[in-house]
């Protein structure tokens, strides 16, 4: 399958992943053929990008490293106890624990996989979205770290409510197109401790639950928020739940810019490795994400174009690509694929987002 932005769809092009709404409803299925309408009803939903199916990768399988299904429960359950919770009502806890289990199951078990994200979502389901995938990626991380089952539990947990504080801001500004003012930006700033507030009511919680959402944007410097706590005053699930809060913002679409590519995100942590993130963290991270995720259009060194069919682990940078057939050439065995580990003197160039590529 093939990401690519929505006002380059056209119609007779097939869906590969199901795309949701805000509230978490069916927008369009998987496999639906795209007409005029729906590609509107796409646009007006605010998604910018989809997943299509494409014949050059008919033979190439890209999977997530946690099923669907899982993913969609789990927003499920957590609309559910943030409502409960931030209300001072009992939520179901037993069936958010059992989310982050099965969580923690699917992720042990995929942690020989690259990280690619192939879930769609659009910018007002953001919060719900955005903390299950923070979870997703804060468990992986912790089963590469070396934790405990206990541990990862507790983490899971603290991943998947870091951001409850945020349902206490107005939906205007947190939504807002474009800019924050300073006095917008304390607003926003206020979410961490909001956030510790709902969850150290909770008495069925372990108290470092609500101590990662109060410490996810603290910095190892002591530039972060809202106490400035600098190095290992920071307990070690805050710093992993903000590696990976930070990350999987920038891949997401915002009210105020696009999405970044995977690659240019791990630039951006990278570059801050050692003044405010954790580098251990961050290599441990950065060492399984899939800079150029299968169906990644790219321009090669050389000039040529092709499409990312499978990624090397520890060497991210230098997936094997099958290259733009010539015209007329459309079956499996006439096209050239390069495996960049072993052509060290080609590299990628860039990420070509809006390439036309042959129809079916």
């Amino acid at each position: 399958m093939r990401k690519i932005p929505v006002n380059k769809l056209k119609p007779g092009m097939v869906l590969a992943c199901k795309v949701r709404d805000g509230r978490g409803g069916l927008l369009l299925d998987e496999d639906s053929v795209l007409n005029n309408r729906r590609i509107a009803r796409l646009k007006k939903a605010g998604i910018s990008r989809v997943f299509i199916k494409d014949f050059m990768l008919e033979d190439v399988e890209a999977t997530d490293f946690i099923s669907d299904e899982t993913r969609e429960e789990a927003i499920k359950i957590l609309k559910k106890a943030f409502q409960h919770l931030v209300k001072g009502s009992e939520a179901d806890l037993a069936s958010v624990e059992a989310g982050v289990q099965k969580i923690i199951w699917e992720v042990s078990r995929n942690t020989c996989q690259m990280i690619s994200l192939t879930d769609v979502r659009t910018c007002d389901s953001f919060i719900f979205a955005h903390s299950v995938n923070v979870c997703a990626l804060s468990i992986y991380t912790g089963v590469l770290l070396g934790l405990t089952e206990d541990q990862l539990r507790i983490l899971g947990l603290g991943a998947l409510f870091h951001d409850i504080g945020k349902t206490m801001l107005d939906g205007d500004l947190l939504y807002k197109p474009g800019p924050l003012t300073d006095e917008e930006m304390a607003q926003v700033r206020k979410h961490p401790i909001a956030g510790y507030e709902i969850l150290r009511r909770c008495a069925d919680l372990d108290p470092l639950v609500a101590r990662v959402a109060l410490e996810h944007h603290e910095r190892l410097d002591g530039s972060g928020y809202p106490k400035g706590l600098k190095g290992k005053k920071i307990h070690l699930f805050s710093r992993i739940v903000a590696v990976v809060n930070v990350f999987d913002a920038l891949i997401s679409d915002r009210p105020y810019r696009r999405a970044y590519l995977p690659h240019e995100a791990a630039a951006i942590i990278e570059k801050e490795a050692e003044s405010k993130f954790d580098p251990e963290i961050v290599r441990v991270f950065m060492e399984n994400v899939a800079l150029y995720p299968i169906g990644t259009v790219v321009e090669l060194s050389n000039g040529e174009v092709g499409m990312v069919i499978d990624v090397n682990k520890g060497q991210q940078a230098r997936p094997i690509v099958r290259l733009l057939p010539p015209e007329g050439k459309k079956e499996a065995g006439e096209w050239q694929e390069l495996d960049l580990s072993k052509q060290m003197d080609l590299y990628i160039v860039r990420v070509l987002e809006d390439q036309p590529f042959p129809d079916h």
